[in-house]
């Protein structure tokens, strides 16, 4: 987590601790240890910002989707609208996954309506 600011830390530790995901050592830095975290076939990769937007780049989603693939897991993308302390702001936290899973999950949504 060398160049990483303090709130993209902090909005890190926040998210996966949230998620009950696992923290990878040093931010992913290590061989064999990528990504910020995991939880059980997810691997996840997070990004905070303190501004009003954020720029989506493709390097991030391959990035994500690489290690994923080499790990058998599915990427998630977690993109953070954080205070400078890292804590989001109101309805500041998104996940970003591919979309056949998205669309698997709209359509288990829609066979399961009436249970949620």
């Amino acid at each position: 987590m060398t160049d990483v600011p303090l709130h993209g830390q902090k909005s890190e530790e926040r998210v996966l601790k949230d998620m009950g995901a696992q923290q990878t050592i040093a931010s992913g830095s290590i061989d064999g240890m990528k990504s910020d975290g995991v939880k059980n076939n997810l691997r996840i990769e997070c990004k905070a910002t303190v501004k009003k937007s954020i720029s989506l780049k493709h390097e991030w989603l391959l990035k994500i989707r690489e290690e994923a693939l080499a790990t058998n897991k599915i990427p998630v993308l977690t993109i953070s609208f954080v205070d400078g302390d890292g804590q989001a702001k109101a309805g500041g936290d998104y996940a970003v996954i591919p979309l056949y899973l998205f669309t698997d999950f709209a359509e288990w949504l829609g066979e399961n309506e009436s249970e949620i």
